[in-house]
């Protein structure tokens, strides 16, 4: 959108205010300013009045005009052939600076000139036309021999405003004027109306519009101003029709749409096909080529209603669709009105309807607390009205606010919080540090997601490697080795091979299988998991983790003496606790044919079973032709996220101790674990068993205890304290003793 300094002070009063700080201004309320042109006048260009035209005595091209310019009549070469005796002229004097050089007494084909006829594009303004300019009274009075400078068109600063497309309103002179006069605290010359819901029973199903047909009678030209105004806006200027200058000179200036009008005219507007008709006219998005006519269209229509029309329809549109999709001035009478001032008008139709107006519930609190502002009531209320909202007032801390028509893109308080902040400026925002508050985002299915990573991390990191076996598997298999299968009722219909006939109840066949193909292949240890689903007999679905492994711990070397040793239990356990950070292993009994009747166990987590870890069945083993082989299988359900927590850590010495014991031959060491755990002793930060062996009638048992304080270095006595405080709840509860 281009403007002038000039021309906006036509509008509003702003006169007095220097053009820095209206260009300052409109950044401010969201009217980025693109690029800022001075126009100026050279001291020495004068209004000149042409006394007479003669022929050049040498050349068929030029002529020789007397030129009077007050203080004198100049002699003036040219080879423009539109100029007439008694135009009045642009005219550089002899010492004259202009953009093209300094003007000095020339000779053209023998003819002295004492000076040069000027074109628009000599004080930085479009061209006009295709030679000298001609001045009219639309300037100001003309004033022979006058210093152009005096002109505001010649002395003027021209300003291109970047709007978003949100801002229809602001797609003419009024608009922008309006948002200036609010953040200026300045009164416009001339406002619009606000429209009002005038719904009608005849159009209720209608979109918004508003629409009449005028008539005039001839014209003439339009002025210099309008047309110079027009090319500095990008306008086309027709030259065989002048009403359109005129028309695009309203709508530039008012933002109400004005447009040439075939002489078929209708009594009413009609929809057809969702779109609306004014005659021969496709309001708001087409209208036929006109020729002849002496008729004017001025309408206004619901830009939403136009934009989704034309998208869903992709219908052809002309170039006033740019204004009506984004939003021109509803108050058609206001742009009737403008126009009415230049030419003479009737109107011979006119028809409108608008829906209800929209409302908007504002609290006064919300509004500050979104832009960070402590705001008065009557502050924010003035510049809500000024800005042509209508406001309702319920308490001191609430009122409802009616959205004027022009501003179709206000739809919730928050849009209401930024016309606020804008006319009042970011500037007014305090400074603040960031604060970085955000709700936890995790939940059940992104922590599983980090548990199972973390799983096949540390498992691949230990030398496992995973793999993807087929959810089906042959159910004589699975019911050979005593799982149960899905019931009868919930079988597969239509399974795609015999061996490939049932869900799998576990994941343990599929992974022998893959084992006894490794092995096969020549390798001497496989070691592989996978996590994924198995089913029950209802067809539940559960998430587990199963691992195998099976054959040689390591390679054979020198160390070995060529003889690797295979996986045990030890071995086994101390991975599958390494991968799920779990505590323990306790004994248990064998549940399945593919267990080993003496080597099985769960795991525990936190005191919390997750899962079992077993030694393949002997007989099993020889079914798949493996070597010595465990296996291990976790319930996911039973596992959570390991969150890593900062803690505070003692910056005092550590201390250990060994404490030999004379235990029982039936007492296991989870009993003796579970009796000192209950003391709950702060300084024991750890302890573990580190050797027992056999005595007569009795075990003996060597535990190490860590300890440390986080509030001083622990002295000999209070080591012993300790001490002697979990003997005697050893003693007390198990018969415990010393060992000498």
């Amino acid at each position: 959108m281009i403007i002038t300094r000039n021309w906006l002070n036509e509008w509003a009063n702003l006169s007095d205010i220097k053009t820095e700080n209206i260009i300052l201004k409109l950044s401010e309320i969201g009217l980025e300013v693109g690029s800022v042109q001075k126009v100026f006048a050279p001291k020495g260009s004068v209004v000149g009045k042409i006394l007479e035209i003669s022929p050049h005595q040498n050349s068929d091209k030029l002529r020789v005009c007397k030129i009077d310019i007050g203080s004198e009549i100049l002699q003036i070469v040219t080879n423009d052939q539109n100029v007439m005796i008694n135009d009045f002229v642009p005219l550089a004097t002899v010492g004259t600076q202009l953009k093209s050089g300094l003007i000095s007494i020339g000779n053209l084909r023998g003819v002295d000139s004492f000076g040069m006829l000027l074109a628009t594009e000599e004080f930085g303004l479009p061209r006009i036309s295709t030679g000298v300019t001609i001045l009219d009274d639309s300037i100001g009075e003309l004033i022979i021999g006058r210093e152009l400078s005096e002109y505001k068109i010649f002395n003027d600063t021209i300003i291109e405003v970047e709007l978003t497309p949100n801002r229809g309103d602001c797609l003419s002179i009024y608009g922008i004027a309006k948002d200036l006069s609010v953040a200026f605290n300045r009164n416009l010359f001339n406002k619009s109306q606000d429209i009002m819901d005038t719904n009608s029973d005849e159009f209720i199903n209608y979109p918004d519009f508003n629409i009449a047909h005028l008539s005039y009678s001839d014209i003439k030209k339009a002025s210099l101003l309008i047309i110079q105004r027009l090319i500095l806006s990008g306008k086309t200027i027709n030259p065989n029709s002048n009403i359109s200058s005129f028309l695009n000179y309203a709508s530039l200036s008012t933002g109400v749409i004005f447009k040439e009008s075939s002489n078929k005219l209708e009594t009413e507007p009609k929809i057809i096909d969702s779109i609306l008709y004014f005659g021969e006219s496709q309001i708001g998005i087409f209208s036929p080529k006109i020729q002849n006519s002496n008729l004017i269209e001025v309408s206004y229509i619901e830009p939403n209603y136009i934009s989704d029309l034309v998208f869903n329809k992709k219908l052809n549109t002309d170039s006033d669709f740019y204004n009506s999709s984004r939003g021109s001035e509803p108050d058609i009478n206001f742009g009737i009105s403008f126009l009415s001032k230049i030419i003479k008008l009737e109107t011979i139709a006119h028809f409108y309807n608008f829906s209800k107006n929209k409302n908007i519930d504002i609290n006064i609190l919300k509004i500050c607390e979104f832009t960070g502002l402590k705001l008065e009531q009557n502050e924010i209320i003035t510049i809500l009205k000024n800005l042509g909202f209508a406001i309702e007032q319920i308490n001191s801390e609430n009122f409802k606010l009616t959205v004027p028509k022009r501003r179709p893109d206000i739809s919730s308080w928050q849009d209401v919080s930024e016309e606020i902040l804008r006319i009042i400026g970011i500037a007014r925002v305090e400074s603040r540090p960031f604060v970085f508050s955000e709700k936890r985002r995790d939940n059940k299915t992104s922590n599983r997601f980090k548990t199972k990573s973390l799983i096949r991390n540390r498992a691949m990191a230990l030398g496992f490697s995973e793999t993807i076996i087929y959810l089906f598997g042959q159910e004589s298999k699975f019911k050979k080795y005593g799982f149960e299968t899905i019931n009868e009722t919930q079988k597969l219909l239509n399974p795609i091979i015999d061996t490939m006939d049932a869900l799998r109840p576990t994941m343990t066949i599929g992974l022998l299988e893959a084992t006894e193909r490794n092995l096969n292949f020549g390798k001497n240890r496989v070691a592989l998991f996978e996590i994924g689903r198995v089913f029950n007999s209802d067809r539940t679905e559960r998430e587990v983790a199963t691992f195998i492994f099976s054959g040689d711990i390591s390679v054979a070397s020198m160390q070995n003496s060529g003889k690797p040793i295979q996986i045990d239990f030890y071995k086994f356990a101390e991975y599958i606790l390494s991968i799920f950070n779990a505590d323990e292993v306790r004994e248990t009994v064998a549940s399945s044919e593919v267990h080993h009747s003496y080597q099985i166990a769960n795991i525990f987590k936190q005191n919390k079973k997750i899962g079992i870890l077993y030694k393949l069945n002997e007989r099993v083993a020889r079914d798949f032709k493996l070597k010595t082989t465990y296996l291990a299988e976790i319930e996911l359900n039973e596992i959570e996220l390991e969150i890593k927590e900062a803690k505070a850590y003692s910056k005092y010495q550590s201390s250990w101790r060994d404490l030999s014991l004379v235990i029982p031959t039936n007492l296991n060491y989870r009993a003796i674990s579970d009796a000192i755990a209950e003391l709950n002793i702060l300084d024991l930060k750890n302890y573990n068993p580190i050797a027992i062996f056999p005595l007569e009638n009795s075990n003996s048992l060597t535990i190490r205890f860590y300890l440390q304080s986080m509030e001083k270095t622990l002295s000999e006595q209070d080591l012993n304290n300790i001490t002697d405080q979990i003997l005697k709840k050893l003693a007390t509860k198990f018969s415990v003793s010393i060992r000498n």
